[in-house]
């Protein structure tokens, strides 16, 4: 497990915990009144009704743009913060990034179906899952797979282990007194020029 890895694991314990108490457990109160974050740049302003169908389908599809766009502000910080690393642990790290936000996905779905039951029942929560969980599950997961892969993309084609001719000549030089100052490793020109073929 990486560095960022373990940065991740706990950040999206602690998260999940966040969402719970800062916006899950606030429509309890939605007989008085309610005040929370739509993920959309507005906030959701509710009072003085039952959680119906409308209100369903408001708290939903907020859950689902909420696991989206925390989907994309991960990955964004996983580019940021892995530049240093290799190739091969930036894969590594992707696949656990990967794992952890359905990790995530899970445990808010879970939460929320939870506080969904239970505003419902008023009082005698229901045993049923609501039809939108389907939905909003398959799209969060979608788009984590779908930046998984144009992140993997990107470490694939990244010019890293390419060395131009140049490059290669340099490092057949062998800089050490003679009757030139330096000679060149023909062999290991050779061998590293048909390498650099192989690879393109």
């Amino acid at each position: 497990m990486t560095p960022f890895e373990v940065r991740l694991e706990r950040e999206i314990e602690m998260e999940q915990l966040r969402f719970a108490n800062e916006w899950l457990f606030p429509w309890h109160n939605l007989r008085n009144s309610i005040d929370v974050d739509n993920f959309n740049g507005g906030r959701i302003r509710l009072g003085g009704i039952k959680f119906g169908g409308q209100q369903q389908s408001i708290y939903w599809q907020a859950i689902g743009r909420y696991l989206t766009g925390n989907a994309h502000s991960t990955f964004l910080k996983w580019d940021e913060e892995t530049k240093d690393y290799s190739a091969e642990q930036r894969r590594a790290s992707l696949e656990g990034t990967c794992r952890m936000m359905k990790v995530l996905t899970a445990g808010v779905i879970g939460k929320a179906i939870k506080t969904d039951r239970a505003l419902r029942g008023e009082g005698y929560p229901k045993s049923d899952t609501p039809h939108q969980v389907a939905q909003v599950q398959a799209r969060a997961l979608s788009e984590i797979e779908r930046l998984k892969t144009a992140h993997i993309g990107m470490i694939a084609e990244a010019p890293s282990k390419k060395r131009g001719l140049w490059r290669i000549f340099w490092d057949s030089v062998n800089l050490r007194p003679g009757f030139f100052g330096f000679t060149v490793d023909l062999k290991k020109l050779v061998r590293s020029s048909s390498e650099a073929r192989r690879a393109d």
